[in-house]
């Protein structure tokens, strides 16, 4: 299950991605994180991937995701990838990606510092709210 945070006070949303790196998951991520958007507003941006097992990322699905826009232009997303195939992956997106302030780092510690934020800022989404069908824009 994809877990959604927020440090309100510094306006950062921490996402918890811990499944397979695939199309399917990636649109799925996509799909709940615009969600989250819609309601919160737009705001720096955590995408962790620690806990996502290691798997075989076809090239393609990189050069495809370069095409999708930022979910958070003008704000600072901080992508967290400490396997090197995803990182090296996710170095290769963020090079012709349209959000130059992209930063792509070892480790969750790491993405705290660059956004100047604490673990216990945090607070998580209520998951009762993220399952209803008007949240995810199904009505």
């Amino acid at each position: 299950m994809i877990a959604f945070a927020i440090a309100r006070a510094k306006r950062i949303l921490l996402i918890s991605f811990p499944l397979p790196v695939t199309r399917e998951n990636l649109q799925r991520l996509d799909a709940e994180r615009s969600a989250v958007i819609r309601r919160e507003g737009a705001m720096d941006m955590i995408v962790d991937f620690s806990a996502s097992p290691a798997v075989a990322i076809p090239s393609r699905l990189t050069h495809e995701r370069v095409a999708v826009p930022s979910s958070v232009p003008g704000f600072r997303p901080v992508y967290v990838a400490p396997f090197d195939e995803l990182f090296s992956s996710l170095r290769m997106w963020a090079i012709p990606h349209d959000d130059p302030g992209v930063q792509i780092v070892r480790s969750l510690d790491l993405a705290f510092a660059e956004l100047g934020v604490a673990p216990g800022e945090f607070e998580p989404l209520d998951a009762s709210e993220m399952a209803g069908e008007r949240f995810y824009g199904r009505t």
